[in-house]
């Protein structure tokens, strides 16, 4: 009964809400890098001005994808914040050969 009580208060117990399906954290991973093509294909239609914003946008989404990491103790914002940036760098360095 008692163990009832602290689990129901605690919210970082295993297990969580019945009927509640729990969220995969690789899902943190695929929505960072949505975000990231939905961004470049904007700035990739404003031509080579966008190109400029996009290395902006890029600094600061890696920036917080690591501070939300650190607030969270969630690895899976700093594998998102790596290949975010791994494919952002390569993709910049990709659109300025063109």
């Amino acid at each position: 009964m008692e163990n009832d009580n602290l689990n129901r208060d605690n919210p970082f117990a295993k297990g969580g809400e019945p009927g509640k399906k729990p969220a995969n954290d690789i899902t943190i991973v695929g929505y960072n890098i949505l975000a990231f093509v939905v961004y470049t294909l904007i700035f990739k239609l404003m031509g080579e001005a966008g190109l400029f914003f996009e290395g902006i946008i890029l600094v600061i989404h890696v920036s917080v994808c690591i501070i939300v990491a650190i607030a969270a103790r969630n690895w899976f914002w700093v594998l998102s914040a790596l290949i975010v940036l791994i494919i952002g760098v390569s993709s910049c360095a990709y659109l300025l050969t063109l």
